[in-house]
C-alpha cells in the first residue's frame, strides 16, 4: 500500500507546473524578491490567498473611500530605502509632519500597484485566491499544493506569517490573530494635523489617510485607529482627538466603519540546511532595506522596466 501511495504521488508530481521559484503570498518585500529572481532569469510563480496583493499592506475600500490603507503604516526615514522605493518602486513619496519621515503620496495602494503593473509586464504567474495547503519536498525539488492544484519547484519562498501543511504531517493548529481597524471619514474645516501617532489612548496606533486618498482640500478627512478596544464608539475616538487639537473642534462624523483583518502569527518553519526552502523576513517594511544593493544589481529601475509613474 504504501509503495502504491508512492508510485501516485509520484506520477502526480511529474504532471505539476514546473518553476524555478514559488513565493507564498504577496507583501511588498515578497514581490520585489520575486521580480528579482525573475531579472534573474527564473520562472516564477506566486501564489497569494486573498483576491488582492499587499498582504497586511494591502488597500480597501471603506467609507465611501477607493484605496485606503489596511491599517497604520510608517517606512522609516533610511535614505536608501526611499530612493529605491523611488527609482525601483516607481513611487512618489512626501514627508510627514517633521520632515523625518516619508510616505508614499497614494498610500500602500501606490506600491502594490505598481509592483503589480511590472509583474504584469514580465512572464511571473501571479494567482490570486490559491492558499497554500501543503509543501512536500522530493529530492532536490519541492511541491506546492493549492487549491487542487500542484506546482513543482526548485525552491519555495515563505513569508514570517504562513500557515501550511509540510510533508505528511497535519497542519498545524494556528489561530489567525485578529486586528481592529476603526475608520472613521470625519468633516473638519481645518487641514489635517497629523499623519501618524502610536501608543495613543484606547489604540495601538492610528493614521490620517487623508493626504494618501485625495480628500486634501475637501472638508473630509480619512482617519483609522488600530485598536483592541471594540466596544468604544467613533464619537468617542474623535472625542479623543478633539481634546487633543488633532482635529478641530467643530468635527463630526460622517460615516464610520470596522474592518478586522487577520493574520496568522509570526512563524519560524523549521527547514534549516533545506536548499528548496527559504524562509523570507518579513516582519516590518524596513526590512526590505537589507536586499536594497541585491535587487539593484539585476532589477531594471522602474521607467526602464517600461512603465511609467
Amino acid at each position: 500500500m504504501h509503495r502504491i501511495a508512492f508510485f501516485l504521488l509520484w506520477i502526480l508530481s511529474l504532471c505539476a507546473a514546473q518553476y524555478d521559484c514559488i513565493f507564498i503570498g504577496s507583501s511588498p518585500l515578497m514581490l520585489f524578491e520575486a521580480l528579482y529572481q525573475h531579472a534573474l532569469g527564473k520562472q516564477v510563480l506566486i501564489l497569494e490567498e486573498h483576491s488582492v496583493c499587499g498582504g497586511s499592506w494591502q488597500s480597501i475600500d471603506i467609507c465611501g473611500v477607493m484605496h485606503a490603507d489596511l491599517g497604520c503604516h510608517e517606512i522609516g526615514n533610511l535614505l536608501q530605502l526611499k530612493e529605491f522605493l523611488q527609482e525601483y518602486g516607481g513611487c512618489s513619496l512626501r514627508s510627514f509632519e517633521s520632515g523625518t519621515q516619508v510616505y508614499f503620496s497614494g498610500g500602500c495602494y501606490e506600491l502594490i500597484h505598481n509592483l503589480e503593473q511590472r509583474i504584469c509586464y514580465s512572464s511571473i504567474h501571479l494567482l490570486k485566491n490559491h492558499k497554500v495547503d501543503r509543501v512536500r519536498f522530493e529530492e532536490q525539488t519541492a511541491i506546492v499544493e493549492s487549491q487542487g492544484e500542484r506546482f513543482r519547484c526548485n525552491k519555495v519562498y515563505a513569508p514570517s506569517y504562513t500557515q501550511f501543511a509540510i510533508g505528511d504531517e497535519s497542519p498545524k493548529p494556528l489561530q489567525k490573530h485578529k486586528f481592529p481597524h476603526l475608520y472613521i471619514l470625519i468633516h473638519d474645516p481645518t487641514p489635517a494635523r497629523f499623519a501618524y501617532r502610536a501608543n495613543i489612548s484606547n489604540a495601538v496606533r492610528m493614521m490620517n489617510l487623508t493626504h494618501f486618498v485625495d480628500l486634501a482640500g475637501t472638508q473630509m478627512q480619512l482617519i483609522v485607529f488600530q485598536t483592541w478596544n471594540t466596544d468604544l464608539s467613533a464619537e468617542q475616538f474623535l472625542s479623543n482627538l478633539k481634546s487633543q487639537n488633532l482635529v478641530d473642534s467643530a468635527a463630526y462624523i460622517l460615516k464610520a466603519e470596522w474592518f478586522i483583518y487577520e493574520q496568522y502569527p509570526s512563524t519560524t518553519i523549521q527547514l534549516a540546511g533545506n536548499p528548496c526552502f527559504e524562509q523570507l523576513r518579513t516582519f516590518s517594511f524596513t526590512s526590505i532595506a537589507e536586499h536594497v544593493e541585491r535587487w539593484k544589481k539585476a532589477l531594471a529601475p522602474y521607467r526602464e522596466a517600461g512603465l511609467k509613474h
